[in-house]
């Protein structure tokens, strides 16, 4: 349970979740006027079906370069949480060197 604290702490601590969570909106937002362009779109009298297609692949396109961020986001914070895991197991090695180095000068 302590080794799993740990990452959890770490991850609490240095992965940017401010960041994360500033763009929730943003993508929420998003998919939430890409869904008001299609009703729109889709029930407007006088629009041709060619016009509504189009439509639909503009808003295609924009949200899949929101998709491509933050999939780009999202694989930095999974590079992050792997050094940070790293790192917490180079600690560990390093606590339990010391652990055993100092059992050891006490029982010398």
């Amino acid at each position: 349970m302590g080794p799993l604290w740990t990452v959890v702490k770490l991850a609490a601590t240095k992965v940017p979740w401010g960041r994360v969570i500033e763009n929730i909106p943003a993508v929420v937002d998003m998919v939430n006027r890409a869904k008001g362009r299609m009703k729109q779109s889709a029930t407007a009298p006088g629009v041709s079906e060619d016009e509504r297609i189009r439509v639909i692949e503009e808003e295609s396109l924009r949200l899949g370069k929101a998709l491509l961020q933050t999939e780009e986001q999202l694989q930095e914070l999974a590079k992050a949480l792997e050094v940070l895991a790293a790192r917490q197991k180079m600690l560990i090695f390093l606590a339990v060197v010391s652990l055993v180095t100092a059992i050891a000068a006490f029982l010398i």
